[in-house]
């Protein structure tokens, strides 16, 4: 079953468009990500991650939380969005003469946002979701390329939700109460199409594989696990 979670996919040979798509700005080398902490209380926990998470905890957020949603942020696209604005009735609150930077607020259902979310699927939507007591927030730009981008993203979500999360991101964790995440991608090869090379040199990069280690570090309440995954994505 394909997982919300890339890196769970991505370990799980498990490859979806969404998974690929993840690893496509990495050439060969070694890189080091931002934490991936978690923090379990009574009622509620919270999370904190780097940029690769943002759409990743947006995605969780909308499947999982089924009540009314504000939604509050950036759109950064390719294209002209003021058609998907006008589609939900919402007026920018910000927008360059080309459509391709805006700004927005609205409160949506949660079929509204899921559509919302779905229009704009090839878009960078950097936004602050907030549905009763469960919130996401993140920055609204997502910096220069290698720079790391510590607690770029941070969530607080209802204690209901935990063993889902659980399920998606800390899978092989075993139970706890504090969690650090930390994962190196080696990739070793880019495997490259070549009758795209000299056809298509751009699409060649964009659909060629990556393979590689994932090296897993899991902290869990004080006690370090490392494990290494092999991977083709």
């Amino acid at each position: 079953m394909i997982s919300l979670n890339f890196i769970k996919n991505a370990i799980n040979n498990r490859i979806d468009e969404f998974t690929h798509k993840k690893f496509v700005r990495y050439g060969v080398g070694e890189f080091e990500k931002e934490p991936f902490e978690v923090r379990k209380g009574k009622s509620s926990f919270t999370v904190k991650t780097g940029p690769e998470y943002f759409d990743v905890l947006e995605h969780f957020f909308i499947e999982n939380i089924k009540s009314e949603t504000t939604a509050k942020g950036k759109i950064i696209a390719q294209k002209d969005v003021i058609g998907v604005y006008k589609k939900f009735g919402i007026k920018p609150v910000k927008m360059t003469s080309n459509g391709k930077k805006s700004e927005f607020s609205h409160t949506f259902s949660n079929e509204e946002l899921k559509n919302f979310f779905e229009e704009l699927k090839d878009c960078f939507v950097l936004c602050d979701l907030a549905s009763g007591k469960n919130t996401l927030k993140m920055k609204k730009s997502l910096g220069k390329p290698g720079k790391p981008m510590e607690n770029f993203c941070s969530a607080k979500l209802d204690i209901s939700l935990f063993d889902k999360f659980k399920e998606e991101f800390a899978w092989d964790a075993g139970d706890f109460n504090n969690l650090i995440i930390k994962h190196t991608y080696i990739i070793k090869e880019l495997i490259i199409d070549d009758r795209l090379v000299e056809e298509d040199p751009a699409r060649a990069r964009l659909e060629a594989k990556r393979k590689g280690i994932i090296i897993r570090e899991i902290d869990v309440d004080g006690k370090k696990i490392v494990k290494e995954h092999e991977f083709l994505v």
